[in-house]
């Protein structure tokens, strides 16, 4: 009950790349989304996933592949993107790849890039009605 919404989202790159949490939260719930985020990405960093888990994760990513790669248009997209980044190549071998991938895989993966000194955290707030703006944000 800490945010309104919330979403990950992230890129496949050939080299490391921002993996995003954004969260809607009303304003008094800011810091403690916050905490319970950094709590629950601490958790998936330090917990290696179960076999259960691990299958359950891959369904969604297969059927978030399948999904974004339906039309003619989507696979050559997904195959250009994949050209640029390395190799059209990997697009062909994406769900083989991902297959393949072990929790302990997972988990050192998790543990290299999702630390505490590895983040950004940024609050947009509209502007109050007697700064003089006409909505906006600001970037804390």
């Amino acid at each position: 009950h800490l945010a309104l919404r919330s979403e990950s989202s992230f890129l496949t790159q050939k080299y490391p790349g921002l993996f995003t949490i954004t969260a809607i939260t009303p304003p008094d719930q800011e810091l403690a989304a916050r905490r319970a985020i950094l709590a629950l990405v601490a958790g998936f960093r330090d917990k290696q996933s179960t076999d259960e888990e691990l299958v359950y994760l891959k369904k969604l990513l297969y059927a978030d592949y399948a999904f974004e790669n339906q039309s003619y248009a989507d696979q050559v997209g997904s195959l250009s993107f994949y050209e640029a980044i390395s190799s059209y190549r990997f697009a062909c071998n994406y769900l083989s790849i991902a297959r393949g991938v072990t929790a302990a895989q997972l988990q050192a993966a998790a543990a290299k890039y999702l630390r505490e000194d590895n983040y950004n955290l940024t609050i947009i707030r509209p502007r109050s009605a007697g700064s003089g703006g006409s909505g906006g944000g600001e970037n804390v």
